[in-house]
């Protein structure tokens, strides 16, 4: 039987991450049977660019679908504040929580 971890709020604002750090953290997302009770993942202030943000989007797409079918949303806060991203990496971040919530029925973006 997997451990499941305690952790609920993962708050990295201002630690100088860049994109290479995004894959770890995206792994820490994806994984739904360790991670099942992360509910907040704040990102401000860092330097993860388009590459690390499309990485965290892969990882909350795969996160919902490890879930299993489910009317949750993967995580209930994603805060990316003051973080060197562009429109192009936002628009990636928008796309995938678009098709997360489209298999979503109860949820809306503002009951996030």
């Amino acid at each position: 039987m997997a451990t499941k971890s305690t952790i609920v709020h993962l708050d990295l604002t201002q630690n100088d991450l860049r994109p290479k750090a995004a894959i770890e953290i995206a792994k820490l997302i994806r994984n739904y049977d360790k991670q099942d009770k992360l509910e907040s993942v704040i990102l401000d202030k860092n330097s993860i660019g388009d590459a690390g943000l499309q990485e965290i989007s892969v990882g909350l797409n795969d996160r919902y679908t490890n879930m299993g079918s489910s009317n949750k949303p993967p995580l209930r806060y994603l805060s990316i504040a003051a973080t060197k991203i562009t429109e192009r990496g936002f628009a990636w971040l928008s796309q995938r929580l678009d098709v997360i919530f489209s298999h979503m029925e109860k949820y809306t973006y503002k009951d996030i």
